[in-house]
C-alpha cells in the first residue's frame, strides 16, 4: 500500500513537470526581448520611403515649372524711323523684362535696326528696311523651315499713309525649326535636320507651313507694312533655355503698332 502510494506521487509529479515545460516553451518563442523591439521599432521608421516612377515624374515636372517664372514686362521699347527721319510712319513698341538691353539702335534714311540681348547672348532684332530689295541672301545655300503658331501677337495691321494692310489678316508669334538643308552645289535636295536649331519670330499666319529660306535673318519671311519688317529672336547656339523660351514668347507677343 505504501509502495503504491510512493508511485502514485512519483507519476503526479512527472506530470506536473511535464505541463510546465510546455508552457515556458510557448513564452519562449513567442516573446522578442524589449531591446530587439525598439529596435525594429527604430529602423522601420528610418527605412527610406519607396517611391513610384509615376510620383519622381510629377516631382520632376513640378520642379521644372516652379523653375520658370513668368516674365513681368516693366520696361518698354518705341522704334524712332518716322520721328528720325521725318516722315510719316507708324512706330512700332515692345515690352521686356529685368535682363534685357537693347545693344543695338542703328536708323538709316532707308531702315532701322534695333537689337535687344540677354546676358547669354539671346538676342531680339527689330528690322524695318524700306526697300523692296532685301539683299544679303545665299545664292547656293538653302535652309527649310517649319512654321508653326506658338502664340497669339498683340500686332494688329492697319492702315499706313492711307494704304490698308489689315488684308495682312491674324499674327501670331511662330516657331522656325530647321529640319532641312541643302547646298545647291552638291545637293539635289534638302537633307533632313535632326535637332535643328530653333528661332522664334512675329508673322501673319498665313506663314504657318514649311518655308524655304536663303536669307539672312530670315528676312525671306518678312512682312511688308509699306517697309520690310521683321522681329525675330536666335539664341547662340540654335536652342532656347525654358526661362528664355517664356521671356522671349512674351517679348514678341508683346510687339504693335502704337
Amino acid at each position: 500500500m505504501k509502495n503504491t502510494r510512493v508511485i502514485s506521487l512519483m507519476i503526479f509529479s512527472m506530470i506536473l513537470a511535464l505541463s510546465s515545460g510546455c508552457t515556458n516553451a510557448t513564452h519562449a518563442k513567442n516573446e522578442v526581448p524589449a531591446d530587439s523591439q525598439i529596435g525594429v521599432a527604430a529602423d522601420q521608421e528610418n527605412a527610406p520611403e519607396e517611391t513610384t516612377e509615376a510620383e519622381e515624374t510629377t516631382e520632376a515636372e513640378e520642379t521644372t515649372e516652379a523653375e520658370v517664372k513668368e516674365p513681368e514686362l516693366s520696361h518698354t521699347y518705341v522704334t524712332h524711323f518716322g520721328e528720325i527721319n521725318a516722315v510719316t510712319y507708324p512706330a512700332f513698341s515692345f515690352n521686356c523684362p529685368d535682363g534685357w538691353n537693347v545693344t543695338k539702335e542703328d536708323v538709316t534714311a532707308i531702315s532701322e535696326w534695333v537689337t535687344l540681348s540677354n546676358e547669354r547672348g539671346v538676342s531680339i532684332d527689330f528690322i524695318n528696311l524700306h526697300q523692296k530689295d532685301i539683299g544679303g541672301g545665299s545664292a547656293v545655300h538653302y535652309s527649310e523651315l517649319e512654321v508653326s503658331k506658338i502664340a497669339d501677337s498683340d500686332f494688329v495691321p492697319g492702315y499706313v499713309q492711307a494704304e490698308d494692310y489689315s488684308g495682312l489678316g491674324k499674327f501670331m508669334v511662330a516657331e522656325l525649326k530647321k529640319i532641312g538643308e541643302m547646298d545647291a552645289i552638291s545637293d539635289s535636295d534638302f537633307v533632313p535636320v535632326e535637332n535643328g536649331t530653333v528661332s522664334y519670330a512675329v508673322l501673319p499666319e498665313s506663314s504657318a507651313g514649311v518655308q524655304i529660306m536663303n536669307s539672312a535673318y530670315y528676312m525671306d519671311l518678312a512682312f511688308f507694312y509699306s517697309a520690310n519688317v521683321m522681329f525675330v529672336a536666335f539664341a547662340p547656339d540654335g536652342q532656347f533655355t525654358q526661362q528664355e523660351e517664356t521671356e522671349v514668347i512674351a517679348i514678341l507677343s508683346s510687339f504693335r503698332v502704337e
